[in-house]
């Protein structure tokens, strides 16, 4: 039986784990980027997309009600996940403002980001967490007001939500899989480092068949990078306690790098890192 220490080291890599997802607009930027939803900056185009028809099929049947505020939130620096009270804690949303100037540009941008997700899922067979297309909604003072008096964990403390501004009258929302339970991310970070311990735990406790998948999963991670070096940007993985990787953090498919040597750089740090990784666990 796991000890009252590991389960409260499993429960704290949980809520570590929502959400290190971060936004950034196009105006940030630097030379020698291009952004990969250029196809969908005309509004029109979009409108008229597969993907918008979606997004406007969901929109209809969502609730402010669903949200359940008795489920811990998880907040990164931009986004918070919040539980959907429909589905036994299995799905809930992703949340965060719009800009506020140009509200459709930012789910453009989005919708552009799932497209590319859901193509290197089936291009690579990769795993991820979004559930859904994205739509935007329109939200009242006293809907921002009771997701600022909610509780969140943002990297490990919990404190009140301020992610919703008195400016914040539009948000952007996406159906999310809530995280398989007891959950370990791992970001290989500029020194290609990651958590011995956390992983130690992960490992100790995962599931049978856990080393043997996770090494599989390592590999097609290996040739995923080395075939999309844009992925290298901000990597990071989730492993569940059977050794299945989910993928985070799509938005920087927004920005590809020209410069042959950087994404050679950084495609052989993060492939060193995971290689790493798993000669790491093959020792336990």
């Amino acid at each position: 039986m796991i000890g009252a220490s590991v389960l409260l080291l499993a429960y704290g890599v949980l809520n570590n784990f929502f959400f290190v997802l971060r936004y950034k607009d196009t105006n940030e930027m630097k030379n020698g980027e291009t952004t990969l939803d250029s196809k969908y900056e005309n509004t029109n185009e979009l409108k008229n997309s597969e993907t918008m028809a979606e997004s406007k099929s969901i929109t209809p049947s969502f609730r402010w009600n669903e949200l359940d505020f008795n489920r811990p939130i998880f907040c990164g620096n931009f986004k918070c996940f919040y539980y959907s009270h429909l589905s036994n804690g299995t799905t809930g949303y992703l949340i965060y403002p719009a800009n506020e100037k140009n509200s459709t540009l930012s789910l453009v941008r989005a919708m552009a980001t799932w497209e590319s997700a859901r193509q290197l899922e089936v291009k690579y067979d990769i795993r991820h967490l979004l559930a859904g297309p994205l739509f935007k909604k329109e939200m009242k003072k006293r809907v921002r007001d009771r997701l600022n008096e909610s509780f969140v964990n943002f990297e490990g403390k919990i404190r009140k939500s301020n992610h919703f501004q008195f400016a914040t009258r539009t948000v952007i929302i996406q159906p999310n899989y809530a995280a398989p339970e007891h959950s370990l991310v791992v970001k290989c970070s500029e020194t290609g480092s990651y958590n011995k311990n956390e992983l130690e735990n992960l490992v100790r406790y995962g599931h049978r068949g856990f080393v043997s998948t996770l090494l599989k999963e390592q590999a097609t991670a290996v040739a995923l990078v080395e075939q999309e070096p844009s992925l290298c940007k901000d990597f990071q993985i989730m492993i569940d306690r059977d050794g299945k990787f989910y993928h985070l953090d799509f938005e920087r498919l927004r920005k590809k790098r020209k410069d042959k040597d950087v994404l050679k750089r950084d495609t052989k740090r993060i492939t060193t890192c995971l290689k790493e990784m798993s000669n790491y666990i093959q020792k336990f």
